[in-house]
């Protein structure tokens, strides 16, 4: 038996329809169904119509019938090839089904994501806006079934390109299936767990695998001998890149009705790591008195009303 009740959950993801009864609930601790329900992840459905014989060695599943008795009392049975009419407990009619939303309004949470959570494709697409990741302003989205046969459909309804970032459910996608980097593809299971208060989000797990992501372009770009132009218009570009991040950051925590909070902004040291440049060249490009600009951007970036403005 595996300590995380979230395993639970997570093996349904790959069922299109799950459905849990008695026999699937048995092996977990009362105390961790109790927290699953608890925070809605697992919720009682409807009860079964047909369930699997246990009176003989068959397996063969049966139509419940029921009967109502002169006392007003329902029992259930079905009927057994072997052993003829056979009673069912009323428990074993019992169903419930698990339901990931209170997963992805965590993560909307966690992450200040600009919006609540939008059902774009019923069961499978989850669109939770945008949020400051990185340093950079993210879509987030959540999907589930890119393992199916029907995976492709998905991928065409996903967006493209770097902006996104995609949590799925189940089986991880096919290396070519989605048009973004691979870093920006994240297996929910790995980022999110149970604790004392609900449901913890890993923030800096997330980060700590889109920096990977935002290196591998870096990599492509003019390195240390590139012009001081070239220099200055990459460090501009990373300022205007965060100032968008730390304005999304600022509405959303507003929206989310606590006060407008700054996003931290870089320090010349997580610029250069960044560019790929070194510090020095950072230093001497913010204080070129040949571009204004770049003196501006790293003004901004440090004022909460500034960055509240920012229309870049």
């Amino acid at each position: 038996m595996s300590p995380d009740p979230l395993d639970l959950v997570w093996r349904c993801a790959d069922n299109p329809s799950p459905a849990l009864v008695l026999e699937d609930l048995e092996a977990l601790p009362q105390s961790d169904l109790d927290r699953l329900t608890g925070l809605g992840l697992v919720k009682q459905a409807a009860t079964a119509t047909h369930v699997v014989c246990d009176a003989c060695a068959e397996g063969h599943v049966e139509e419940v019938d029921q009967i109502v008795y002169p006392e007003h009392v329902t029992r259930f049975f079905i009927t057994c090839p072997e052993n003829g009419r056979v009673e069912v407990p009323r428990e074993r009619l019992m169903q419930w089904a698990v339901d990931y939303l209170p997963l992805f309004l965590s993560l909307s949470s966690a992450l200040s994501a600009s919006t609540g959570v939008t059902e774009v494709l019923p069961g499978r697409i989850w669109n939770l806006g945008r949020a400051a990741l990185a340093g950079r302003s993210k879509t987030i989205w959540v999907t589930r079934g890119l393992g199916w046969p029907d995976a492709a459909q998905l991928a065409d309804v996903l967006p493209k390109g770097r902006s996104p970032v995609i949590f799925f459910l189940g089986q991880p996608p096919d290396e070519d299936l989605l048009q973004v980097p691979c870093e920006s593809v994240i297996e929910l299971r790995t980022v999110i767990r149970l604790c004392e208060e609900g449901i913890a989000v890993d923030v800096d797990g997330i980060e700590r695998q889109l920096i990977v992501e935002i290196a591998e372009v870096t990599k492509k770009k003019p390195k240390k001998r590139a012009s001081r132009t070239a220099t200055i218009d990459a460090i501009k570009q990373a300022l205007r890149e965060h100032l968008r991040a730390a304005r999304d950051h600022a509405f959303n925590s507003r929206n989310r009705g606590s006060v407008s909070a700054l996003l931290p902004r870089p320090s010349q040291k997580q610029l250069a790591a960044q560019l790929n440049i070194s510090e020095s060249s950072v230093s001497r490009a913010i204080n070129d008195p040949s571009d204004k600009e770049i003196a501006i951007l790293w003004e901004i970036a440090d004022d909460l009303e500034q960055v509240m403005k920012f229309k870049g």
